[in-house]
Order: structure tokens, then C-alpha cells, then sequence
């Protein structure tokens, strides 16, 4: 926790020195910056990076939520089967929601049932 409170502390000198330094009033917050912060908030809550940075709540917020889309995007595995379609695999998926479905099921009946958990697309 102590690193984590330096880098709370280092990523606010950093902050405050960019406001010093931007030549404009209204100049946007570089994208680094922003990155940090948002890397923080997976330490502190959102709203104590908010409050101790001075950042603006909806821009944060948006940034959080734009990662966790990134982060529960699915990836596809292919796994080579042609050998074992004697065996019946044991699958685990997990739906952005979090619901998952984990089963031992043959590899046929695979299609269908990938389908029918989220809802038609695939």
C-alpha cells in the first residue's frame, strides 16, 4: 500500500506541475496523465483519485468505463478437437455480466450451446 500511496503522491506533482506549466486555460489533460490515473483507480476508489488530482468526475468515470469494456472484451480460443471427438471437453465461459457456464458436454452440441448462453451471437 505504501507504493501505491507514492504513486498517488508522484502522479499528483504531476499533475499540479502540468497546471503550472499549460499555456492555456482550458488545455485537455495529457492522455498519460489520464492513463495513471485511471491505473489507479484499480488501488483507491475513483472518487478519492477525483477528489485528490482535481480531476473532473465525468471524464474519469467515462476513461473507467471505456477500460472495463477493454478488459471483458471475449477472446476466441481455437483448440484442435480433430483427435479427441471421442472426449467431451470441459468449457468455461464468462459473459461481461459475469454469469458463467462451465460443462463437460460433447463436442456437437458445442455450437448450439455457446448460442444459446449469449443470447444468439457469437
Amino acid at each position: 500500500m505504501r507504493q501505491e500511496k507514492s504513486k498517488l503522491n508522484e502522479l499528483k506533482r504531476k499533475v499540479e506541475l502540468w497546471r503550472k506549466k499549460k499555456q492555456h486555460q482550458r488545455a485537455a489533460m495529457p492522455k498519460q496523465l489520464w492513463r495513471e490515473a485511471v491505473d489507479l483507480c484499480e488501488v483507491y476508489s475513483a472518487s478519492r483519485i477525483r477528489r485528490e488530482l482535481r480531476l473532473e468526475h465525468s471524464k474519469l468515470k467515462a476513461l473507467l468505463a471505456m477500460r472495463g469494456k477493454q478488459e471483458s472484451q471475449a477472446e476466441f480460443v481455437s483448440i484442435d478437437l480433430a483427435n479427441r471427438m471421442n472426449v467431451n471437453p470441459v468449457c468455461e465461459w464468462v459473459r461481461t455480466d459475469g454469469a458463467k457456464l462451465r460443462v463437460r458436454v460433447p463436442v456437437s452440441d458445442l455450437g448450439q450451446l455457446v448460442s444459446s448462453f449469449f443470447g444468439g451471437q457469437l
